[in-house]
Order: C-alpha cells, then structure tokens, then sequence
C-alpha cells in the first residue's frame, strides 16, 4: 500500500508539473537520496526526489475491528486496521539553485491547491485509500540537518510532508463473533 500510495503522489505531481515545464521525461520520481553507500545515485539530475522518510501511527483513527458478515451468516471481526501517516521528503535536484527552488515552489502550489485527494478528485485514486491528505510539517534547521544526515546526500532545497491516512487491511480474522438471537429467559432453574 505504501508504494502504491507514493506512486500515485508522483503520478499526480508529474501531471501537474508536465502542464507547466513539458518535458520527455518525468521530472518528479520516487528514490531515495543516495545509495546504501552513501554514494549520490546516478540518474537523479533534473528531478524532484520524492523519498519516504519516515511513517507513524495514526492516533486519531478508530482502533477496533469492524464485524463483518460471513458467507455463511455468522460474523466476524476483522483485525483492526493500522492507519499510517507518511512522511515524505520532496527534493528539487535541478542544475541551478534558482531552478531548484522554482521547482521547489511549484511542488509547495500544488500541495495548497490540492491538499485532499480522493476517488472522486483523482481518476486513478488507489482504490484501497478512503482519502489522503497531505500536510507540510515545519522542522527546526537541527531537525533539518539530522534528516539529511540520516539520508546520506548533500542538502537540496527540500520540503517535508506528511501524507496522513494511508489505511492497512488484510482482512484477515480476529474472531469469530455470536449472532445476537433470542435472549435466554430462565426463571428458578426451569426453561
């Protein structure tokens, strides 16, 4: 889920940015930001870095598995889903500072004008998402620092999001659950 998840982010990005800088090649695209040696990544010149960074728990989202209807009749509860927020590092790696932070700019519009997706918003909307929001998240210059460090590359005009309800469910089952029938009225011990 999280892949398909950043794969439509960088879909929907690379549409926007191909209406305002048509290019043949894709200028948004999902990496990290150097190799597991710590080695800059071939290929990454003239593109926006999209790179998860980190992901938590959402705190905020229902904890208990739903009952659902069986094929047989009984019901049973599903192991309650684990919803996640992402947080996603958008990096401008353009040959020029001033190019990087226009791009950087155009990547910061888009996120204001479109800060919700959602089936009816987006055509190819993944269909295990009830909705994703996207928020910019404010770091301190440490904050910031201790990220890229943790990245392994030299800094690049940047800003970090958190891309809240991305939603797990493996529908696997937790219990099965009894069928509420008729309630058992026993007066003295005789039925």
């Amino acid at each position: 889920m999280i892949d398909q998840t950043l794969s439509f982010v960088v879909d929907e990005l690379n549409r926007f940015l191909m209406a305002r800088f048509p290019d043949p090649d894709p200028l948004a695209v999902l990496s990290s930001l150097s190799a597991m040696d710590g080695a800059p990544l071939p290929g990454l010149d003239r593109k926006l870095i999209v790179t998860l960074v980190n992901l938590g728990k959402e705190t905020a989202a229902p904890a208990l598995g739903l009952p659902t209807r069986t094929e047989d009749g009984t019901y049973a509860r599903l192991a309650a889903p684990l919803h996640l927020n992402l947080y996603v590092m958008m990096s401008a790696s353009f040959g020029n500072y001033q190019e990087s932070l226009k791009m950087l700019s155009c990547v910061l519009g888009f996120f204001q004008a479109r800060p919700v997706f959602d089936a009816q918003s987006s055509v190819k909307f993944p269909l295990q998402l009830d909705r994703l929001a996207c928020e910019l998240v404010s770091i301190s210059t440490q904050e910031l620092n201790n990220l890229w460090a943790i990245l392994g590359a030299k800094y690049l005009p940047s800003a970090l999001y958190k891309l809240r309800m991305v939603t797990l469910q493996q529908n696997w089952l937790d219990a099965v659950v009894a069928d509420v029938g008729q309630p058992d009225v026993r007066i003295g011990g005789q039925s």
